[in-house]
């Protein structure tokens, strides 16, 4: 009888360290895709920037020309 609970307590004892590690695992699962979500954000924000700071000159020129031709057909 003795023999039985000694073996209980210690397959009960495995089983919350299984349980333990599969949380631990689960937690460090979860927090590495949260990083790899932020990471790939901030790499679309940057691309976006890099795109908006190209197109900025191209921009400002097409409203020159569009100015140019409203003012010399308004005249």
């Amino acid at each position: 009888m003795l023999k039985i609970a000694k073996s209980n307590s210690e397959t009960s004892n495995n089983s919350a360290r299984l349980v333990v590690a599969m949380l631990a695992i689960s937690v460090a699962r979860l927090a590495a895709t949260t990083f790899r979500v932020l990471i790939i954000a901030t790499l679309f924000k940057l691309a976006a920037f890099s795109i908006l700071v190209i197109a900025t000159p191209l921009k400002r020129g097409a409203c020159k020309a569009i100015r140019g031709c409203v003012a010399s057909s308004a005249s």
